[in-house]
């Protein structure tokens, strides 16, 4: 897999990425001219690496490259956070996979309508990344099955997921939201440090700030209704019901993927034999 950076809307679902950067993003800036908000909240940014970088996961990418010989798993085509679940799918299928991030980056315009602002809630309310920390952990880099046994299991695992209880499903949603927030809180406070170094009121002002509501989520109770995007007025009875309904689907059809591979390979040598699609 290859995969680059973004010049532009940097794609992120809020902006309070940038002060969790490292320390040399952190040192630009708090030595904006515009301030901390303006720089974040403008969304022109660059988003990548200054040089070709080597990683076990695939992330936010504008632009991503695939080796399609090998068995890979589907890409979905539109979610907030599809390129990360899509890289821990890949790694759960091919635990030897590797993600190469080039030292370039595309144009990405903002959507129209998308509007941010630092003083959003910085806290994650949980979303599809939970369920992509649920793939990785599944990835086992010492076993010696085959990448299809591979995909198999997968779809197995969210096959069991969907055959969950509310109960368990809440107390698991609670769990793995817990242990995000709680990496997120660490880097809050590490960043805090750094940022009392260069002397940025506006910067120091917001990371405590963070810090202050992660420490506040971590002992409240947390409830999946209130991730952004389900409908207003939803039960958790509601949304356990649709989330068993989805895993159950997206259990059949990864369960049914190699199948599809295989179909889909022979309509596009078909349509290649015809004429009527050119590779390039």
């Amino acid at each position: 897999v290859t995969q680059n950076g973004t010049f532009g809307d940097p794609g992120t679902g809020s902006v309070h990425w940038g002060i969790t950067a490292d320390k040399t993003t952190l040192q630009r800036l708090a030595s904006e001219p515009q301030g901390v908000r303006a720089a974040l909240e403008n969304r022109l940014a660059w988003f990548g690496c200054t040089r070709p970088n080597f990683f076990k996961l695939s992330v936010i990418s504008q632009l991503t490259g695939l080796d399609n010989s090998y068995l890979l798993p589907p890409y979905l085509p539109a979610l907030r956070g599809e390129d990360a679940l899509f890289g821990a799918m890949l790694t759960m299928v091919q635990p030897d996979a590797i993600v190469l991030e080039q030292p370039w980056g595309v144009p990405h315009l903002p959507v129209d309508g998308r509007s941010f602002s630092v003083d959003d809630p910085i806290v994650s309310a949980g979303g599809l990344g939970l369920i992509t920390q649920f793939v990785t952990d599944l990835a086992d880099y010492r076993a010696t099955t085959t990448p299809e046994q591979n995909l198999t299991r997968l779809a197995r695992e969210l096959e069991r997921l969907a055959l969950r209880g509310d109960e368990d499903l809440r107390l698991g949603f609670r769990a793995r939201l817990a242990r995000e927030q709680v990496t997120s809180l660490g880097l809050f406070e590490n960043c805090a440090s750094l940022a009392a170094e260069l002397r940025s009121t506006e910067l120091q002002e917001l990371l405590d700030r963070g810090v202050q509501e992660y420490r506040q989520a971590i002992v409240s109770l947390s409830s999946p209704v209130d991730i952004g995007g389900v409908p207003e007025g939803m039960t958790e009875a509601e949304f356990f019901s649709r989330f068993r309904e989805i895993a159950h689907g997206f259990a059949g059809a990864l369960a049914s993927w190699s199948e599809v591979r295989e179909v889909a390979a022979e309509v596009s040598q078909d349509l290649v034999n015809s004429r009527e699609m050119i590779p390039l």
